[in-house]
C-alpha cells in the first residue's frame, strides 16, 4: 500500500470529497493500493504555521474549523495534520489562544501534527498527547536520525530523494515511517530553501505579506526535468521495492495543484480527463455553498 500526505485540507475539501467518492464508488479509475495517510494544512493567520505563508484579512471562526475537522474525520474518514512548523517560535508563542483552540479541535486521537520548533513540540506533547507527531522537513536540515522512534513520520530532506546510498543506509524497519517529498517545485541546487522557510516564518509571526523580492530566487523553480521530483511510475518501480511507501505532495494554497496531485498520483491515465471534469464540475456546483457538516 502506498500512502500519501496531501495538501491542503482548508482549501481542498471539495477535491477530496470527489476523491473519497471515487475510492468508494469507482475504484476502477484509480491506481490500486493507494491510500491517504493524512491531509495537512492550517487556516490563515495561524501563528504556528510554517512552510508557506498564510496571512489574510480574516480569521476562520472556530465553529467553521470544528465542522471542517469533523467533515474530514467523520465523513471522509481522512485524518488531518496541522502544519505547526514555524521554526522561530518562542515559549510565549506557545500560549497563542487561536492556535491552542485549533489544537483542541483535532485532539481526538485520529489526527497528526507536523512540528519543527523543539519549544512548541515540547508544549504540544505535554498538552495534546492524543496527536501523532511528525518531524517536518524544516526541522531536518542536516538531520540523519531517520530511525527516530519519537515520531510517527519524519519528512526527509529533498536532497536525499535520489541519494540511494543514503536511502539504503536507513534501517529497513524504519523506512515505512519516512515521508519523501515527491513533487516540490524548488530547484535541486538551490541553497536558499531553509532561508525561505525562515522568511515565511518571520512574515507569519508579523502577520505581514512577504516581500515578493525575497522570493525572486535566481535558482529556477521547476518540476519538469527536476531530478528530485518523483513520479508515480518511479514510486511503484523504484521506491516501493526499497520499502519506502509514504510520500508527501506539495501544493498548499493552490486548488489547481491539489487537483493535479490527485490526477498525477491517484488516477489512471485513461481516466484523467474524465476525473478532471468531475472535479471541476463538482467545485462549480458547490460554489458559494458548503459541503461540510
Amino acid at each position: 500500500m502506498i500512502h500519501y500526505m496531501l495538501p491542503d485540507f482548508v482549501l481542498g475539501d471539495k477535491v477530496y470529497c470527489v476523491l473519497c467518492s471515487l475510492q468508494e464508488y469507482a475504484p476502477e479509475v484509480l491506481y490500486p493500493e493507494q491510500a491517504v495517510q493524512f491531509i495537512y494544512g492550517a487556516p490563515p493567520n495561524t501563528l504556528w504555521n510554517g512552510g508557506s505563508l498564510l496571512c489574510s484579512e480574516k480569521f476562520m471562526l472556530m465553529n467553521t474549523i470544528r465542522d471542517l475537522v469533523a467533515y474530514y474525520n467523520d465523513v471522509l474518514k481522512f485524518p488531518i495534520a496541522w502544519t505547526f512548523t514555524n521554526p522561530l517560535l518562542t515559549k510565549e508563542d506557545c500560549y497563542d489562544r487561536y492556535c491552542n483552540l485549533l489544537a483542541e479541535a483535532g485532539h481526538n486521537g485520529m489526527n497528526y501534527i507536523l512540528v519543527t520548533s523543539p519549544i512548541l513540540e515540547h508544549y504540544l506533547r505535554e498538552h495534546y498527547p492524543n496527536y501523532k507527531y511528525c518531524r517536518s522537513i524544516i526541522a531536518n536540515e542536516g538531520y540523519n536520525n531517520y530511525a527516530n522512534l519519537d515520531y510517527a513520520f519524519l519528512v526527509m530532506e529533498r536532497k536525499h530523494n535520489i541519494d540511494f546510498d543514503f536511502l539504503n543506509s536507513i534501517p529497513v524497519e524504519a523506512r515505512s515511517r519516512i515521508e519523501i517529498l515527491a513533487n516540490d517545485f524548488c530547484s535541486p541546487d538551490c541553497p536558499y530553501i531553509y532561508e525561505h522557510y525562515r522568511d515565511f516564518a518571520k512574515s507569519q509571526l508579523a502577520f505581514e505579506a512577504l516581500d515578493i523580492a525575497k522570493l525572486q530566487c535566481h535558482y529556477k523553480q521547476m518540476r519538469i526535468n527536476n531530478p528530485l521530483v518523483i513520479n508515480k511510475q518511479q514510486i511503484d518501480n523504484i521506491y516501493v521495492p526499497l520499502g519506502y511507501t509514504h510520500f508527501k505532495l506539495s501544493g498548499r494554497t493552490s486548488i489547481e495543484l491539489i487537483v493535479d496531485n490527485i490526477l498525477d498520483y491517484f488516477v489512471k491515465d485513461d481516466y484523467r480527463q474524465l476525473v478532471r471534469g468531475e472535479i471541476n464540475g463538482f467545485i462549480a456546483r458547490q460554489s458559494g455553498s458548503s459541503i461540510r457538516l
